[in-house]
């Protein structure tokens, strides 16, 4: 394919001899411009298809193994069901089968008890590799689309009618991340935030993302302020998932700009507007994101800051009242059915759109 654009473009240039003057060489040199942009999407094109047999084959690979250990979860004899998050647990107490065991009751127990664990961990470690392969994909894919001319990316990538909002999607962008992305926190650090709240589950995150938690956690008071990022982080969801209920509204729609906007606000309050601006930026370079989904959720990371800017002294309900007021009064973004960035009072609620799971990515902005 690289061949065949390569000899049309020279065989075009070759027009020199019969085409002369200005005309001649402005579509000569359109012709070049365009004879590269196509080789260099043909090479695209032959990454991708590379990235994406290697991520099936893997893949493949861990989908077949996690019907086998949920089959032997659910055939054991301890009763045993799988939660939704891999966890294996039994339908009876151990008072229950204290009844049924009796004097077996402390080497059955010990027996179920290992299986349970050993089901727990190989499953729950199953769906967190499927996730890892599925984000290194998505990362992949985008860097790969990333060697796109400028041209072909703008040229692809749907633009708005509001020539406000065509402005929002060019400049809201932002570079892909240096390296991929990592569940974190693990290890000893985990188990020092999940003595303060239990609650606490790894997150993937960007390596730029790591290092700024990691230079908080190592100051003075360092873990308190890990264990307040989180609660932050989990305080903005459920109140997202609060005002604005239903996955049509909470996945692009009216209860993620809330959720990224109250976010934005509350860490701006607890960790400074600098801090909050590097993080949220660094956590939008993830790979993947289509760039509807990358201007709104940046977008909506600012208001967030200026909100709080605006409201020094509220309380964490009274900064949610006003996120709130932001997102009804079209302050924030949302993505229209036609999967471009919309105002949120444009929108109906629930009546989201949602863009591709990846896309081709726009070069970064400037803001």
């Amino acid at each position: 394919m690289s061949t065949d654009f390569k000899s049309a473009g020279s065989t075009f240039d070759a027009s020199h001899e019969y085409w002369r003057g200005h005309g001649g060489e402005d579509a000569r040199e359109s012709s070049r411009t365009h004879a590269d942009d196509a080789v260099r999407s043909a090479s695209v094109i032959g990454a991708v298809a590379e990235k994406f047999d290697t991520r099936v084959s893997e893949l493949e690979g861990e989908v077949s193994n996690l019907p086998s250990k949920v089959t032997e979860a659910l055939s054991s004899e301890f009763d045993f069901y799988v939660e939704d998050d891999g966890t294996v647990n039994s339908e009876r107490s151990n008072m229950e089968w204290l009844r049924v065991w009796k004097s077996d009751y402390l080497t059955k127990l010990a027996e179920k008890e290992g299986l349970e664990n050993f089901l727990t961990i190989a499953i729950r470690g199953s769906l967190a590799r499927i996730e890892d392969i599925d984000r290194r994909g998505a990362e992949e894919l985008r860097t790969v689309l990333g060697g796109l001319s400028d041209r072909v990316k703008y040229g692809v990538v749907g633009t708005p009618d509001d020539p406000r909002l065509a402005e929002i999607l060019r400049r809201y962008q932002t570079a892909p991340s240096e390296g991929g992305a990592r569940l974190w926190p693990s290890g000893v650090l985990l188990q020092a935030i999940r003595a303060v709240d239990p609650a606490v589950e790894p997150v993937f995150m960007t390596p730029e993302e790591i290092v700024m938690l990691a230079t908080m956690g190592a100051r003075p008071n360092g873990l308190d302020d890990l264990v307040d990022f989180f609660a932050i982080r989990s305080q903005a969801s459920g109140a997202a998932e609060q005002q604005h209920a239903g996955p049509r509204s909470i996945s692009d729609g009216h209860g993620d700009a809330f959720r990224h906007t109250y976010w934005n606000a509350l860490m701006t309050q607890r960790f400074g507007e600098d801090w909050t601006r590097q993080f949220a930026t660094a956590h939008e370079q993830l790979g993947g994101n289509p760039p509807p989904r990358e201007a709104m959720d940046l977008y909506n990371n600012e208001i967030g800051r200026q909100l709080a800017r605006e409201h020094p002294e509220a309380s964490p309900e009274e900064l949610a009242a006003a996120v709130d007021r932001a997102v009804r009064d079209g302050r924030t973004l949302v993505i229209g059915a036609d999967d471009e960035i919309a105002w949120s009072d444009r929108v109906a609620e629930h009546s989201t759109g949602a863009p591709s799971l990846t896309d081709i990515p726009l070069p970064a902005g400037e803001r």
